[in-house]
């Protein structure tokens, strides 16, 4: 039961990472496709950071109206969504995801890492790092915390394989 809590819970924090590859992919929003920095290399643009932010608030609302609807989803929920504020739970789940992404691709870009190329294991924690966040309003469980580190990360690679196999993703990590 845990590993479903877990994955219900980080449902917002895994779309901050995957919507801005979808839309990349298929050249949505192209505008925004603008580098936000050149201290975090060209993939890091104002889409994923925007479209990021937007989907955790979007899913997280999601979740409410779901908990709301359906008896199974209180039953897997960590959290009463009635007692939080979807808003500033999505944007904790994408600022923490945003701010760990930004800064391992500004210490890649200091060690000579091309952007796009793998940084085992932290490629894997975005995530996780956005669940940790939301926990500034939300007090999780320890062990919904413990089990979150362990499942999210692998949650994360099996995705991004998934992409690849996709040809949504040039890469599978």
């Amino acid at each position: 039961m845990k590993i479903l809590e877990v994955l219900w819970y980080a449902l917002p924090s895994f779309s901050v990472c995957g919507v801005p590859i979808i839309l990349a992919r298929f050249r949505i929003l192209d505008v925004l496709g603008v580098p936000i920095s050149e201290k975090f290399g060209p993939n890091k643009t104002w889409r994923g950071l925007l479209s990021g932010m937007i989907s955790a608030i979007a899913v997280t609302a999601f979740q409410v109206v779901l908990y709301v609807h359906f008896p199974v989803f209180r039953r897997i929920s960590v959290v009463n969504y009635l007692e939080i504020n979807p808003v500033a739970l999505g944007l904790l789940f994408g600022v923490g995801n945003h701010a760990f992404d930004l800064t391992k691709s500004f210490f890649k870009r200091r060690i000579n890492k091309p952007p796009g190329d793998k940084f085992f294991p932290w490629d894997e924690f975005d995530a996780f790092a956005g669940v940790l966040m939301s926990t500034l309003i939300v007090p999780l469980p320890l062990d919904v915390i413990l089990w979150s580190a362990i499942i999210i990360p692998s949650t994360t690679y099996c995705g991004n394989v998934f992409l690849y196999h996709l040809r949504i993703k040039s890469v599978p990590y």
